[in-house]
């Protein structure tokens, strides 16, 4: 019983560690993104129209998919 509760928390503790890692990686692109918009704006009319602007929008919009997937799973294995 003891072994199995352990083995719970060692799974939620690494699904919650993905997580924070995942967000850590989004607030790395975002940030990515708001210098390239920056830089773009004094140049162009419309930055997001950029293919490397489109490529980081992208990326940002996949961490995000996964973050919500993973948030999933962690609520439904808390509810057990």
């Amino acid at each position: 019983m003891v072994r199995e509760k352990a083995e719970e928390l060692t799974e939620e503790g690494k699904r919650r560690y993905k997580i924070f890692e995942l967000k850590t990686k989004v607030q790395k692109e975002i940030s990515e993104l708001g210098g390239r918009v920056y830089d773009l704006s004094s140049k162009t009319k419309n930055p997001m129209l950029d293919r490397k602007v489109k490529t980081i929008v992208a990326r940002i919009k996949k961490f995000e998919t996964q973050i919500t997937k993973r948030e999933g799973k962690a609520r439904t294995s808390s509810k057990k």
